[in-house]
């Protein structure tokens, strides 16, 4: 089944100022983006792609639970990483497993990016934050 990945990668220029610090201090850095990552990035990209997740007016076997209201992610922690994916255990009734194909149903022929934009919208203020962070980790040792 196919399943949504969203990945965070910093732009060129943000990327510069990465390495400088982590040539300065690769310790608190490391510490501070995982710290970051883990926690307050992971939590403002599930909430950011859960508000750009489409929802249908349609009431399909009964109530049942929609991905907008549910828990409709898995995350998983990686050394200065983080990614979210859409759960696809259950059966077809109680896995999120159609959130690749929001518009088109489960016909896979082509992905509809939400979850990109979603991340893409809050591109600049993870980037600020963990800038922050980072330097807050730095600042406490000098």
């Amino acid at each position: 089944m196919s399943r949504i990945k969203v990945h965070f990668a910093l732009k060129d220029d943000d990327w510069e100022q990465y390495l400088q610090r982590v040539e300065q201090f690769p310790d608190k850095v490391k510490k501070a983006v995982n710290d970051y990552m883990h926690d307050d990035a992971r939590n403002l990209m599930i909430k950011s792609i859960t508000g750009e997740l489409p929802k249908s007016d349609r009431q399909k076997n009964g109530n049942r639970g929609h991905a907008k209201t549910s828990e409709w992610y898995v995350s998983f922690n990686f050394d200065q990483a983080v990614t979210i994916e859409n759960k696809l255990k259950g059966n077809k009734h109680t896995s999120f497993y159609y959130l690749f194909f929001p518009h088109e149903g489960t016909v896979y022929q082509k992905s509809n990016p939400f979850a990109e934009r979603a991340v893409d919208k809050e591109y600049n203020r993870i980037v600020t934050d963990l800038f922050n962070v980072i330097d807050r980790e730095i600042k406490e040792d000098l």
